[in-house]
């Protein structure tokens, strides 16, 4: 994804759209730095969650953003991050799921993709101003969404106006004039 537009980094930073951002990750260290850099940054919620199972047992909190290890430490390597952010998908229909990962194989990065992940952070130590990056991308993304939306109800009215006052000029010569 690419960096952030313009002079909106310090607005969307202060009026974030995400309230309630969910990061999950078997590294108490990360999760706390996280935690704290997230909701410094951005005054939002940030629930830190170090296992799947509690990450998807928390999903009637309603997450609107999740940064996700891809592997946890799991007895069972099929209950990975990926896996994860399938069931996340199946509950909260499009959250954008951010899968931040020492993972480094091509493979398995496509994979994200190709299974629904937003966008992917390789762990690093700069891996918190990328999430920083990641979050204003989203955000700008969302605010042009909404534009695009309040721009089609705009052009829906004007249509509607237009077939609707013909009409009541119709109406009106009838009833009134005649």
């Amino acid at each position: 994804m690419s960096k952030y537009i313009g002079n909106h980094k310090t607005l969307i930073m202060q009026n974030t759209v995400f309230k309630n951002i969910f990061v999950v990750d078997d590294n108490k260290l990360f999760l706390t730095g996280a935690k704290g850099f997230l909701e410094k940054k951005f005054n939002t919620q940030v629930n830190c969650h170090e296992t799947l199972t509690s990450c998807l047992g928390s999903l009637d909190k309603q997450p609107d953003l999740v940064f996700m290890d891809y592997n946890l430490n799991n007895k069972n390597k099929s209950f990975n991050g990926f896996w994860a952010a399938k069931k996340i998908r199946k509950k909260i229909k499009n959250i954008p799921i951010v899968m931040v990962s020492n993972e480094r194989k091509a493979s398995a990065i496509a994979r994200f993709f190709k299974g629904g992940i937003t966008d992917y952070i390789p762990k690093s130590s700069i891996v918190l101003s990328e999430m920083t990056d990641t979050i204003m991308e989203l955000e700008v993304q969302q605010k042009l969404n909404e534009i695009k939306k309040t721009e089609n109800k705009f052009f829906l009215l004007v249509v509607t106006a237009f077939l609707i006052i013909p009409i009541l000029a119709v109406l009106f010569y009838q009833l009134v004039l005649q």
